[in-house]
């Protein structure tokens, strides 16, 4: 990324923020050299703006590079200059910056000018295509210097082009104090992280990664070291330099790239208190490297970690729809208890919207207030509970029909374990009403027929297929046919998968979820004399919404002589919608079957059922000269009515207005109530 003047600008500002300060244990004295990691690497490419560099960050810009190249002749000029007296190692000799390698010193025991040439002339000079070398610098002050390093690539063919990259600089605030260049950067760990890996409650739980450390083949030992989050900020090198063997625990530098070292059932912070569960810990790692003028160096803090033992989760959640309230009371939870009950403060239900079941999470659960869960405190029994009208979802909302999902957390006392159980419902429970002229997608209802079978087909490579004719309600005559077939040519290949209906049945288009309801009100298509697409699932020329939808329900229509058919089978397609089908299980309800109030008399006849324009009524010997037919829709209205006076001639009513559904006819005379009949529009 090129920089202009300004983002120099900026760039150094970030500088600021990053610098961070690690200890050096020197023979003298322990001192604190200042290292800015320059993240991400920082790159001036040719003729583009100067770049700045303001070392001790105190506002004054204190080293400036050029870089300039003549694209024709391909010459190369690159000077550093240090700004307001600060200076640059130079060699005389080769009249270039010269080069230091990493734990090099740097002092005054060497040239140096305010400014000096990395490279002139293409490609010559000590400073092309090299990886990882140092230029040395040293800052004025009174008194005398302070000594540093930037840590650079030069251009050349290493890098692809003419640019300089920059990747970090450091210095000693220690006036006339050498340094070692590039020495954090050499034998520190950085990025180490520590996980919780188990429930022991002990070191074995702590799992320690990071890096190897540059250096890694010249250290002595890795130490780990655990302390109290509390006291992490004041932890020094000189503390760590000085702990026992017992308060750390030592690793043999291995030469893999990435370590993984937990700490074991015995080991101890560097209080020497036994690693346990709910103390909060940053974990330090020493490289010791015992060096003359270096005996180690220590790592940032990692970041804070608890060990945390989490309760059991419940089992078993199955939750119903007891009622017709409208509201929680229409919803009955059950699950079972926790084994060890000991710790448990309570059982926390949550009610979640289905569609955002897939978002919600333990830590979004331990962030909602009482009005948003049920609570239900142990009491020794599994736990059966109806919510009450109150009771809301975790949004808020009260609860109504539509589907959900139920979530449960098991909360601790916080003493014995500290981390709360959390499970969730798998299916989804809708507060829906089942009635006569219904079934709900993946349930079964006493009255209904359900099957546990499996029929699947497959397109058979390189070219070939399966089919397979599917009798839902076991009539005898076929319904539906399951399709799968595979194809190759030339140009690839490819397959598609399908379910199409047969004879008078109706199928749903979309994919339909748990519990929803199946009945007149959904939108029924792909009857038998339709041609075109009329597949439920096909990979080539009509893709639709089942392609990849994974497992869903089917929703079924029959209507076979005087019986209307209502049902559901799971749906199974794979990611494409091509090569493979499958059904898995199926329920079906004859809903004019069902029982009505009143006894029936056979000699009133109704037909078409289920009809759609117009119904005829014949009375056969039922003879009344003041006949009353009434329909009631299924929440008891009436929406039409008819007084006859002569049963000779079959009566006519125009239903060809009435929304589809489910209706009563009820017919009576001043003597008697003669029948009551199950309607179906649709």
């Amino acid at each position: 990324m090129q920089y202009s003047q300004n983002n120099k600008v900026m760039k150094k500002k970030y500088f600021y923020l990053v610098a961070f300060f690690i200890a050096a244990f020197t023979i003298d004295s322990l001192t604190q050299d200042v290292y800015v990691d320059i993240n991400p690497d920082d790159i001036m490419y040719a003729n583009d703006n100067n770049y700045l560099i303001d070392m001790d960050a105190d506002g004054t810009d204190d080293f400036e590079v050029h870089f300039w190249l003549e694209e024709f002749s391909y010459d190369t000029e690159i000077w550093i200059k240090g700004l307001n007296g600060n200076e640059v190692y130079f060699e005389p000799d080769e009249e270039h910056t010269g080069v230091v390698d990493v734990l090099d010193t740097i002092s005054s025991n060497m040239d140096w000018d305010t400014t000096s040439f990395l490279i002139k002339t293409h490609p010559w000079g000590n400073w092309w295509d090299v990886e990882d070398k140092y230029i040395g610098v040293r800052m004025t002050s009174s008194g005398g210097y302070f000594y540093g390093w930037i840590r650079i690539d030069g251009p050349g063919t290493y890098n692809s082009g003419n640019r300089l990259i920059f990747k970090d600089y450091g210095y000693s605030p220690v006036l006339n104090q050498f340094i070692i260049a590039g020495l954090p950067v050499y034998y520190k760990v950085d990025n180490a992280e520590v996980t919780d890996i188990g429930n022991n409650r002990d070191g074995t739980d702590l799992l320690v990664t990071f890096e190897k450390a540059l250096g890694d083949a010249e250290i002595l030992e890795y130490r780990l070291m655990a302390v109290k989050a509390e006291n992490a900020e004041v932890f020094t090198l000189e503390q760590a330099l000085l702990l026992s063997a017992d308060r750390y625990l030592a690793m043999q530098p291995s030469g893999q790239d990435i370590y993984k070292q937990s700490f074991e059932e015995t080991s101890v912070d560097i209080d020497g208190d036994l690693i346990a569960d709910l103390q909060p810990y940053k974990i330090f790692i020493l490289t010791y490297i015992n060096l003359p003028d270096y005996e180690g160096l220590l790592s940032n803090a990692s970041q804070e970690i608890m060990l945390t033992t989490p309760a059991e989760a419940v089992e078993n959640i199955d939750a119903e729809d007891i009622a017709d309230y409208g509201d929680g009371r229409d919803l009955r939870v059950t699950f079972d208890k926790i084994a060890d009950e000991t710790t448990i403060a309570e059982y926390r239900i949550f009610v979640v919207d289905y569609s955002d079941a897939d978002n919600f999470d333990r830590n979004e659960a331990d962030g909602l207030t009482g009005e948003y869960y049920t609570a239900i405190s142990p009491s020794g029994q599994n736990i059966e509970i109806v919510l009450n009208e109150t009771s809301q979802t975790v949004e808020g909302l009260p609860i109504g029909s539509g589907g959900y999902n139920i979530f449960v957390m098991a909360m601790t006392d916080s003493i014995q374990t500290d981390y709360s159980g959390f499970s969730r419902m798998n299916e989804i429970t809708g507060l829906v009403q089942p009635s006569d002229n219904m079934i709900l997608a993946g349930k079964v209802r006493e009255e209904a027929i359900f099957t546990d079978s499996l029929i699947s087909v497959a397109g058979i490579f390189p070219e070939g297929g399966e089919s397979q004719n599917i009798d839902f309600n076991n009539d005898g005559i076929d319904d539906a046919v399951l399709s799968a077939y595979s194809w190759s040519s030339m140009a690839g290949s490819g397959g598609s998968a399908s379910i199409s209906s047969l004879n008078d049945t109706k199928l749903v288009k979309l994919p339909l979820d748990f519990n929803t309801p199946i009945n007149t009100d959904l939108t029924w298509a792909f009857s038998s004399g339709e041609t075109s697409c009329s597949t439920i699932i096909n990979s080539t020329s009509c893709s639709g919404e089942w392609v990849g939808a994974g497992s869903k329900y089917l929703g079924i229509f029959i209507i076979n002589n005087n019986d209307t058919i209502f049902g559901w089978a799971k749906l199974h397609s794979n990611s494409n919608g091509g090569g493979y089908i499958s059904i898995d299980g199926w329920a079906y309800i004859n809903v004019t079957s069902l029982p009505v109030e009143e006894n029936q008399i056979e000699d009133v006849n109704i037909f078409p059922n289920p009809a759609k324009d117009f119904i005829l009524i014949e009375f056969g010997s039922v003879e009344s000269k003041d006949i009353n037919i009434e329909i009631f829709d299924d929440i008891g209205r009436i929406v039409a009515s008819k007084r006859v006076t002569s049963t000779n001639e079959p009566i006519e009513i125009n239903i060809s207005n009435f929304d589809k559904g489910i209706y009563f006819i009820k017919i009576s005379s001043k003597e008697q109530r003669l029948t009551t009949r199950k309607l179906i529009v649709w």
